[in-house]
């Protein structure tokens, strides 16, 4: 997205943007809170400290590359990426929220579901004319690809497990020395429940009336597209009539000689 100044940005960019840039300064604060904390000899298994930093210059990220290349994420993803970082990062890890409530890998997991099924508009935008595809077909889609997304994760969880000799999905268990599927198979059920919220929220908000925040979030993740092609069809257009003015001229002077 072309880099825009704030007054320039339409009312609902605005919006988007205020909740964006609150979020990141809240987890950026708390991440500084938690690193003097833990570096004055309050992290008893080492980990949390260096946990914390990675956060806190996750949360920027986003922000800092938009300030060096002049271009502005899209607002929705943005949103989406804070809201995993709070929950699954601050909380789950440098909170030790995974370790003090055991089943707090599952609504990260959810969460997940939903965030990537969610981003499904996003990719089919960029396949096509957005308003010409059927609802069904994007909410199907966006299914879909929420749970290739959770496949590769569980792929590349297990590659880590095996390199790394991590435990990213689950203790091993003897005497087969491998973790239970059990881990894999409640992410995969987790992930597949937070895609078909989406599936949920994208059908109500497509055949209600009701303001479900579905139109906000399509004009945000496809409206670059629509731009593209619009100005693709205004560049043809100015072309066309460019080559017919041309024609015309070249006519004039055929018929003076």
């Amino acid at each position: 997205m072309k880099y825009k100044k704030f007054k320039e940005l339409t009312k609902n960019q605005k919006i988007f943007r205020i909740i964006n840039l609150s979020l990141m300064l809240a987890i950026f604060i708390t991440c500084i809170a938690l690193i003097i904390y833990y570096a004055m000899g309050n992290d008893p298994d080492g980990k949390r400290l260096s946990g914390t930093i990675v956060i806190l210059v996750a949360c920027i990220i986003p922000f800092m590359l938009e300030l060096i290349f002049r271009f502005r994420f899209n607002s929705v993803i943005f949103l989406g990426y804070e809201i995993y970082l709070a929950v699954a990062g601050l909380f789950g890890s440098a909170f030790n929220g995974y370790a003090l409530i055991p089943w707090f890998d599952s609504p990260v997991h959810v969460l997940m579901g939903y965030i990537m099924a969610m981003l499904g508009i996003f990719v089919i935008a960029r396949l096509g004319n957005y308003k010409s595809f059927n609802p069904w077909l994007v909410a199907v889609f966006c299914v879909c690809f929420s749970l290739a997304v959770e496949v590769v994760w569980e792929i590349s969880e297990w590659l880590i497990d095996r390199v790394c000799g991590s435990t990213m999905q689950g203790t091993p268990v003897e005497p087969d020395g491998v973790p239970l599927l059990w881990d894999t198979i409640k992410d995969l059920m987790c992930n597949t429940c937070g895609a078909m919220l989406f599936f949920l929220h994208f059908v109500l908000g497509k055949k209600t009336k009701v303001n479900l925040g579905i139109l906000a979030i399509e004009t945000e993740l496809s409206v670059n597209k629509m731009i593209k092609q619009e100005n693709e069809k205004l560049n043809l257009s100015e072309n066309f009539q460019l080559e017919d003015e041309s024609f015309e001229k070249q006519d004039e002077i055929d018929k003076k000689s």
